[in-house]
């Protein structure tokens, strides 16, 4: 059984692989298999204790997010999606949007999509960042362009703003 074999047999357990090999022909399919790291041979101590400590790092923020749904820390938004641990600026969300029992949170360059209530999410966030405008949207005070008395333009598009919603959102924005 090579690395790669392993790495499938194995891949129902919750573990951190980093191959290291002379083969960089296997780079590809190892990072198919969601490897965290693809060493060459000869090994580079610099190279290996950067890897290491990289997944320490990773390990720590995985930790975090599996103690709390969604953790809010240096600006940072930390949560899980899927078996990934999402580490987001909190300054790059645009806005947040109920899916059910999952959250849909929007930002210019991607949309992620996790396993925690809106309401939840949103009371892990800090006050004076982010508001609530409808029972499905919470938008980013900061990304907020206009409110209008139906919706509010995010720039990338526009959001719902619920009629109990709406004299807040207008105080908050500053729009009469």
């Amino acid at each position: 059984m090579n690395g790669i074999d392993f790495v499938k047999y194995i891949s129902n357990l919750d573990t951190i692989n980093v191959f290291i090999t002379s083969h960089p022909e296997f780079a590809l399919q190892g990072f198919q298999l969601k490897v965290f790291d693809f060493i060459l041979k000869p090994l580079e101590t610099d190279r290996f204790k950067n890897c290491i400590d990289r997944i320490y790092d990773f390990a720590q923020l995985k930790d975090k997010a599996e103690a709390y749904d969604v953790l809010f820390e240096n600006e940072k938004i930390i949560f899980k999606e899927g078996h990934n641990v999402v580490n987001l600026n909190a300054n790059d969300v645009i806005y947040l949007e109920a899916y059910g029992d999952y959250t849909k949170i929007v930002t210019e360059k991607k949309s992620h999509l996790t396993l925690v209530t809106l309401t939840n999410f949103l009371e892990s966030l800090p006050a004076g960042k982010f508001l609530r405008v409808h029972r499905s949207y919470v938008a980013a005070i900061n990304k907020v362009q206009s409110v209008g008395n139906k919706s509010i333009d995010m720039g990338i598009g526009s959001i719902p703003i619920g009629k109990t919603f709406l004299k807040e959102a207008k105080q908050t924005f500053k729009y009469n």
